[in-house]
């Protein structure tokens, strides 16, 4: 039986810090989580709900796991319930968290939305981001890209399960059409086609290193192929978490950016230069949603509609 450790609370900034630091912050987290499952878990599974978020954080001091068995947990986005499939490890608890009881995907104010809007959803994951989203906007057009199979599959267990109509395309989003390496590892969320993103994330200490499952060559598109093949003319919001590819999908003076009409984005600032991707943005008269961020997410959006 492994051990539990602090130790695996310790990110690349935590250098200098004490474990009685990292034990504070992970127990100041646990709170403020708990207080937020308070006002987005069911009723009816509230005890439930809260015992799944206790075994989570006494999970992100064990080593991390990559444990295909599916679980549930019941929640809700606003009035809408959910039911949420993940496979039972460290990378899909820990998404849950961050997008379904913190609403890291949440619009800014400013940002209002057609009754159906379209939405893409660029490195879905196992659809986390999309049932938040879709929940938000249960007449929403769904499109979502996901290039790991494993992956792709408890996305699509999620729409089934919550009477959702999603087209999955199992792509992966680059600069050019035509196959691809990814890097693939247990901690599903941070598969990336980006070869010096991996090798930087398997170093020791790293949940990557120990999960690792290889490279394996995959279909790639660009997004503006992507948006043709849909048929999509104009997408009201896009969600992009590609790994590390975002600024080789976000190139500049590219046209399809005019066809979108807000952009969440998680920008990894270890892995690209997010100042280029925001500076790529602006130029396409996107404007960054003042005083706005939820957890790594920045909201870039069009201050008029489409002409």
């Amino acid at each position: 039986m492994h051990l539990l450790s602090l130790e695996r609370l310790r990110r690349d900034e935590d250098a200098d810090a004490s474990t009685s630091t990292l034990l504070t912050r992970h127990l100041r987290a646990f709170a403020a989580d708990a207080r937020r499952l308070a006002e987005v878990g069911v009723p009816r599974h509230r005890i439930g709900g809260l015992w799944w978020l206790v075994s989570t954080y006494v999970r992100m001091l064990a080593p991390p796991t990559a444990d295909p068995r599916r679980r549930r947990v019941w929640l809700q986005v606003g009035s809408t319930p959910i039911e949420v499939v993940h496979r039972n490890n460290s990378s899909d608890r820990a998404m849950i968290v961050e997008v379904l009881i913190r609403s890291a995907y949440r619009l800014p104010p400013d940002v209002s939305l057609p009754e159906a809007p379209t939405i893409v959803d660029l490195g879905a994951n196992a659809g986390f981001s999309a049932a938040y989203l879709n929940a938000c906007h249960p007449s929403a057009r769904m499109v979502l890209v996901e290039p790991v199979d494993e992956s792709a599959s408890v996305a699509e267990a999620n729409a089934t399960t919550n009477g959702w109509s999603w087209t999955i395309d199992r792509v992966a989003v680059s600069e050019r059409t035509g196959p691809v390496d990814l890097y693939v590892n247990g901690w599903w969320a941070s598969c990336t086609i980006k070869e010096e993103v991996a090798s930087r994330r398997s170093r020791w200490g790293r949940p990557e290193a120990t999960l690792d499952r290889g490279v394996r060559q995959v279909p790639g598109t660009t997004v503006a192929e992507l948006l043709d093949r849909h048929h999509l003319s104009w997408v009201d919001v896009m969600k992009v978490d590609i790994e590390g590819a975002e600024i080789d999908a976000i190139t500049d003076g590219a046209a399809w950016l005019q066809s979108v009409g807000t952009i969440l984005i998680e920008l990894h600032h270890k892995d690209l230069d997010a100042s280029t991707v925001r500076y790529r943005l602006e130029d396409a008269g996107f404007v960054r949603a003042a005083g706005f961020r939820s957890g790594r997410c920045e909201a870039f959006y069009r201050p008029s509609d489409p002409t």
